[in-house]
């Protein structure tokens, strides 16, 4: 693939497909090793990366931590089913809270997918104690994690050949 046109109407090209790919595999690759890489100078590379943060492309990179190193050994996912309050109240409560990491409005059963992280299994009770204020909740805790090593070139070519097949 050499190119591909958002709906925004913005155009990657294969250079702007290649940096994505580096970025994904490693987000802190020095924009002068990401020219290397694609065969541009680090003053165009960096030209590119500004201009795929102005139109969203591409968001900012927070360091990467461990929250597990920093004593944050409870890792979980909480579904929560909402009751009687609104969605825009109820997470800004939940994104007050040290605990939440993320939050996604889903349509399923739940209202809500919380991502979140305690100290141990006392501190997510009793995190959750207070979260089933809002409604009823389902938590499932995560043990180990997975991430695909697949790149971006890799999955918009792969995305392009799923819809060939479906326009078929």
């Amino acid at each position: 693939m050499n190119s591909i046109t958002l709906p925004s109407g913005k155009v990657l090209d294969r250079h702007d497909i290649l940096i994505l790919s580096a970025l994904n595999s490693d987000p802190r690759i020095p924009a002068s090793e990401l020219g290397h890489m694609v065969h541009l100078s680090r003053t165009a590379v960096s030209r590119r990366l500004l201009a795929m943060k102005e139109s969203g492309v591409l968001e900012e990179q927070p360091r990467i931590f461990s929250y597990d190193a920093l004593g944050f050994s409870v890792h979980a996912f909480v579904e929560l089913h909402g009751r009687d309050k609104s969605v825009d109240y109820v997470c800004e409560s939940l994104l007050q809270r040290p605990e939440v990491l993320r939050i996604a409005i889903v349509a399923s059963k739940s209202l809500l997918q919380l991502e979140v992280i305690a100290l141990d299994i006392a501190h997510l009770r009793d995190f959750m104690k207070w979260v089933q204020g809002f409604g009823d909740t389902e938590t499932k805790i995560v043990f180990s994690e997975s991430r695909s090593q697949m790149t971006l070139k890799e999955r918009i070519d792969q995305m392009g050949e799923a819809r060939s097949r479906l326009a078929k």
